[in-house]
């Protein structure tokens, strides 16, 4: 780790994805969490601009499968599941749009922003 408060696994990470995308066309790398802050991709130098946007998990629909409460499911006696929907509550997950620095140098220039 050194003295980054980022480990170097994730520096060797962010820094492939900055190599992967298309230089010159305002390449988006698109990252889906249920995180409401991810600092790491806030402050690194590789990309120009993240926006994060709330998604309602009833807008993802089927394609994720979001547990905020792990729900105790008792059967009937048809054997068939049963769910208290008075329990269930929203989850959300936020869509982060990370924008391309074309600027940046992987392994080079300082892969994170200073905090501050």
């Amino acid at each position: 780790k050194g003295t980054s408060p980022h480990p170097p696994l994730l520096i060797s990470l962010l820094d492939n994805v900055h190599r992967i995308l298309r230089h010159g066309c305002n390449a988006k790398y698109i990252i889906v969490s249920p995180r409401s802050k991810i600092k790491s991709i806030r402050d690194f130098r590789g990309f120009s601009s993240v926006r994060r946007r709330l998604l309602n998990s009833g807008l993802v629909g089927e394609l994720f499968i979001i547990e905020s409460n792990k729900k105790k499911q008792s059967s009937n006696l048809y054997g068939k599941d049963l769910v208290d929907e008075s329990k269930k509550t929203d989850s959300h997950v936020y869509l982060y749009e990370c924008t391309i620095n074309d600027y940046y140098k992987p392994g080079v220039d300082k892969p994170f922003r200073d905090a501050g």
